[in-house]
């Protein structure tokens, strides 16, 4: 942080034009370039990222699913919770 703070104003001082300091604040920096579009391999790696994990989860944790033997086992553990 001790070399951040003069960095900014150093920046500020010497480059004021292009608003260091504003775009830390608001987020939005001040350049001028063509706009970005996302490809197909782009979308495809997005949602290969929202989905594996999720999936990886689901396999590390075993989510139960509600079958007549799983009721059965439930039931038979629940009986028996006079320990």
């Amino acid at each position: 942080m001790g070399i951040h703070l003069p960095g900014i104003a150093g920046d500020t001082l010497f480059h004021g034009k292009i608003g260091t300091l504003q775009s830390i604040i608001t987020g939005y920096k001040n350049i001028e370039t063509k706009s970005a579009r996302l490809n197909g391999f782009h979308k495809a790696t997005i949602l290969l990222w929202f989905v594996v994990p999720f999936y990886v989860f689901y396999l590390a944790y075993g989510l139960q699913i509600n079958t007549k033997e799983n009721k059965k086992d439930n039931n038979e553990y629940y009986e028996h919770d006079d320990d």
